[in-house]
């Protein structure tokens, strides 16, 4: 079971960079904004705990929190995510190759959420939004680099 958590591991860390949010989901308030993200093993390396924080156009502050763990009922990966616009939502995931794991998960619409390890640096992240879970468009990205200490 801890397998598919341990291919995660590249998540570990302190990343920043820039957010991006689209017209097709979001419509006027669509923008570009800074933000961060923590990734930390929790204890005994059972799960990792992830928080990031923003501020979204037109929004304001804006926070999520995701919880992620081996699924106990298969290979995969479980993830909680809630966030500070009263959101909790239960994704199921699967690492697509080493640096690369997908979510999916329905909070109000179909959601493909994607972190995957860029060859050239930084860390990239997808989310897409579907009515159908078959025809998708692009809801937000960022693109992250590592915070390094010092």
């Amino acid at each position: 079971m801890r397998h598919a958590l341990e291919g995660l591991g590249f998540l570990v860390g302190r990343w920043e960079g820039k957010f991006e949010t689209f017209p097709e989901a979001h419509g006027a308030r669509a923008g570009s904004t800074s933000g961060e993200m923590a990734v930390s093993w929790g204890a005994g390396r059972a799960w990792l705990t992830v928080e990031a924080r923003m501020a979204l156009p037109g929004l304001g502050s804006y926070g999520v929190g995701i919880t992620i763990a081996a699924d106990p009922g298969g290979d995969g990966l479980l993830a909680f995510v809630v966030n500070t616009l009263g959101a909790a939502t239960l994704y199921r995931g699967q690492l697509q190759e080493p640096g690369s794991v997908e979510f999916l998960g329905r909070p109000a619409r179909h959601q493909r959420v994607s972190y995957t390890l860029r060859t050239g640096g930084g860390l990239l992240f997808s989310v897409e939004e579907s009515e159908d879970g078959e025809e998708w468009i692009r809801h937000s990205t960022a693109l992250l680099h590592p915070v390094t200490e010092g």
